[in-house]
C-alpha cells in the first residue's frame, strides 16, 4: 500500500515545474523588460548631452548663423535615432562681461537646449520624462557678422 501511494503522489506533482516557472518567467520578463527600457533611456540622455555640447559649439564657431536652419538641422542629426518624434533645440544667446554692442562679440556666451522624447519598447512600463539637456560655450571669434 505504500508503495502505490507513492506512485500516485509522484504522478499528481508532474507539471508543477512547468506551473512554476511560468510564474517566475513573468517577473523575469519585467525585469527584462524594464532593464533594457532604462538603458534605451540613459543612451538617448548620452545622446541628448552630446548634441546639445556639439550644438552650442556649432552656434559658437558660427554665430552669425544663430537663425538658420542649418545650425539646427545639425543638432538635429546628432540626437538621430535617440529622439522619438519631435526633436526641439533651442539657442539663447548672452553678452559677456563688458560686451555691449547690438551684435555678437568674442566673449558672449551661446547656450543650447535641446529636448526631445526617449523611444519605448512598447508601452510596457510607464514612460520616462523628457530628454532635456543644455549646454554652453563662449564665443571666440564673430568674422564676418
Amino acid at each position: 500500500m505504500c508503495g502505490e501511494h507513492k506512485r500516485a503522489r509522484k504522478r499528481n506533482e508532474r507539471g508543477a515545474a512547468a506551473v512554476e516557472f511560468g510564474l517566475i518567467a513573468v517577473i523575469l520578463l519585467t525585469l527584462l523588460i524594464g532593464i533594457i527600457q532604462a538603458s534605451i533611456f540613459f543612451w538617448a540622455y548620452q545622446t541628448g548631452a552630446n548634441a546639445a555640447r556639439e550644438g552650442a559649439r556649432q552656434y559658437a564657431v558660427d554665430p552669425c548663423n544663430a537663425d538658420a536652419s542649418d545650425n539646427v538641422a545639425k543638432v538635429k542629426a546628432f540626437v538621430g535615432g535617440a529622439a522619438s518624434g519631435a526633436i526641439t533645440v533651442t539657442p539663447t544667446f548672452s553678452k559677456g562681461p563688458g560686451n555691449t554692442g547690438a551684435g555678437k562679440e568674442p566673449g558672449d556666451q551661446v547656450t543650447v537646449r535641446v529636448k526631445f522624447k526617449s523611444p519605448s519598447i512598447g508601452g510596457f512600463l510607464p514612460e520616462f520624462p523628457d530628454v532635456e539637456k543644455t549646454a554652453s560655450a563662449r564665443i571666440e571669434y564673430v568674422g564676418g557678422c
